[in-house]
């Protein structure tokens, strides 16, 4: 399969999937997902900023931009297909509704403020846009950055593509700033089990399939008759497993540091600073029931 197809397959699946995306796939609440938690946390790790512009390649139905911008960083989303950003737009102007509403009761006279409750709303006014662009051929975005995410994102990308967007997401930030990547290893695909979502108006079935001789993923998402759908169809999806040698070696070729590796669970390396020495810890983590499944990576522009 050439990268034309391979990019043509996703991009008509995600358009055809935005409109119920986060439901059919159980997506978490935008500020109650430890997912977020944790990947703002990782960016609190990185060296002081000289800044707070974020760019969000991939950015979907736009969660964790929404989730940045909460927290006051600049953000600007960027996705290829419109009907996901029209989601994204639609959960950000429930947002700032929210935010009035939620400062207009913190001002009556009788509100307690409960000091154990978790903060879900700032009183920040967000500072996001969601624009359409493709980072392998950008003609709308001309600003710079000071991080890149792209999340979940490389997985969609056709292997001999993907060096070619780290050095476009490179050319996006300042230097000394900064790319989060973030993705599903080998030991996540080989051991994902197909899954069903149904409820009042619909009937799907996630059927999952992984090719080990081309690292292919393949998702099919078929949506039974129910309520809401007169004929059985489905969409399809391919995800391409990325080995994270092949990531820190494009990281690294484009004059990127590579500053910190997280991944999801607990590994033995022989070197916390040694990045081969960490790939290496990850990797033979694959052959364990417990073994890495994610990867978070951050790697400073020189």
């Amino acid at each position: 399969m050439d990268s034309v197809k391979f990019n043509s397959i996703n991009n008509e699946g995600f358009s055809r999937i935005a409109s119920y995306h986060d439901t059919i796939f159980k997506t978490p609440d935008i500020f109650d997902n430890e997912q977020h938690h944790r990947l703002l946390d990782y960016i609190k790790q990185c060296p002081p900023l000289t800044g707070n512009k974020v760019i969000d390649i991939g950015c979907a139905t736009g969660d964790f931009s929404i989730y940045l911008a909460n927290f006051g960083y600049n953000v600007t989303g960027v996705d290829l297909s419109d009907n996901m950003l029209l989601v994204a737009r639609n959960k950000l102007s429930l947002l700032k509704k929210n935010i009035g509403i939620r400062n207009d009761i913190i001002k009556r006279p009788n509100f307690i403020k409960d000091p154990d409750a978790k903060i879900l709303l700032s009183t920040v006014e967000p500072k996001i846009k969601f624009i359409k662009d493709d980072i392998y051929n950008l003609s709308v975005i001309k600003d710079k950055f000071n991080i890149a995410l792209l999340l979940n994102f490389i997985s969609y990308v056709y292997p001999d593509n993907l060096t070619s967007v780290i050095e476009k997401t490179a050319n996006l930030i300042y230097s000394s700033g900064f790319i989060m990547i973030s993705f599903n290893t080998l030991n996540y695909y080989s051991n994902i089990s197909d899954a069903k979502y149904s409820d009042a108006n619909f009937d799907c079935d996630i059927i999952n399939s992984f090719d080990r001789e081309f690292q292919t993923f393949n998702k099919r998402c078929v949506f039974n008759k129910s309520k809401a759908v007169s004929e059985e169809y489905s969409i399809d999806f391919i995800e391409y497993i990325h080995s994270i040698k092949t990531v820190c070696k494009s990281l690294s070729g484009n004059n990127l540091i590579i500053t910190k590796i997280f991944p999801d669970t607990q590994i033995h390396s022989s070197s916390d600073s040694d990045i081969n020495a960490i790939c290496e810890a990850i990797e033979s983590s694959y052959s364990m029931p417990n073994g890495v499944k994610r990867v978070v990576i951050i790697a400073q522009k020189k």
